[in-house]
């Protein structure tokens, strides 16, 4: 259901559809959104969220990238992550 002319899915779908994707189609093409997510990431400088942050420039959800990185095996080099954490 939508509230507009526009239909919004769930991230839950999302995922389901992608992990269903993932199984389906050929490695070339999960390789190819392995390597497009990671080029963007790159060129935001790792910043996954907010203004300028990867998932606004790719049009999704923050969590949602994330949990695409997470099953492509994206991980941040260590020269970006916080040694805080």
């Amino acid at each position: 259901m939508s509230d507009g002319a526009e239909l919004r899915l769930e991230e839950q779908l999302d995922a389901m559809l992608f992990d269903y994707a993932e199984k389906q189609v050929p490695g070339g093409v999960v390789e190819t959104e392995r390597e497009h997510i990671l080029a963007t990431i790159q060129e935001m400088g790792w910043r996954i969220e907010g203004r300028n942050g990867a998932a606004q420039f790719l049009g999704m959800n923050p969590s949602t990238l994330r949990y695409r990185m997470k099953k492509l095996g994206i991980m941040r080099p260590h020269k970006y992550r916080d040694p805080s954490l």
